[in-house]
């Protein structure tokens, strides 16, 4: 990905199969093109976040952080791991994504550390019983909330976004932009097959 308009790389271990020593080839990779490489986790504890710091990862991603007990043990453990260094060039990103994280956003933004409180439309749209419903107005509206009050406090908000929506997040104010590799690789085969056929 390097030589493109991307800030960063984000290697899914929640939901990938990618396991510790591939992370580490990824993040490799990524620091060839000087591109700084996210994980998120399969789990919050200590020790997982230790052995993701010592790949080499630059910011971590805590899936479901509907407590501020989670979040807390996450930043903590990041601390502890660079201690008595700073921890200011490694991110932690809380990801809010199920009803419970939403009610608890207000106490979840007081939790000091978090760099990033990133939204997850597709997650929560299931846990409001809307699966695959993500323009329901329920769901709209509860992530329109979350945006609003992440803001409200100063702090960076992200979300999922594909190419038919990442301008109406981006003037909300969205700052931390996630879109799926797969569809920008779709948006590039799209572009080049375009221009195969016009130049036929």
């Amino acid at each position: 990905m390097g030589g493109v308009l991307i800030d960063a790389v984000f290697i899914d271990c929640e939901q990938g199969s990618a396991d510790f020593e591939s992370v580490e080839n990824m993040i490799r990779a990524a620091k060839l093109t000087d591109m700084p490489a996210i994980v998120r986790l399969f789990s919050h504890e200590d020790w997982i976040v230790e052995r993701m710091l010592c790949r080499g990862a630059e910011g971590l991603v805590i899936p479901k952080a509907d407590t501020t007990e989670k979040l807390e043990q996450v930043v903590a453990a990041v601390r502890d791991h660079f201690y008595p260094n700073p921890i200011q060039d490694r991110m932690v990103i809380a990801q809010i994504e199920t009803r419970e994280g939403f009610a608890a956003l207000p106490d979840l933004l007081r939790v000091d550390g978090v760099d990033v409180y990133f939204l997850g439309p597709i997650d929560v749209a299931k846990s409001l019983g809307h699966q695959g419903n993500l323009d329901h107005p329920e769901v709209v509206a509860l992530i329109d909330g979350a945006i609003k009050a992440i803001r409200g406090v100063g702090k960076v908000s992200g979300i999922l976004v594909d190419f038919n929506n990442i301008d109406h997040y981006a003037n909300k104010g969205v700052q931390f932009l996630y879109g799926h590799v797969n569809e920008l690789l779709m948006l590039g085969a799209q572009s080049m097959s375009s221009k195969i056929r016009t130049d036929e």
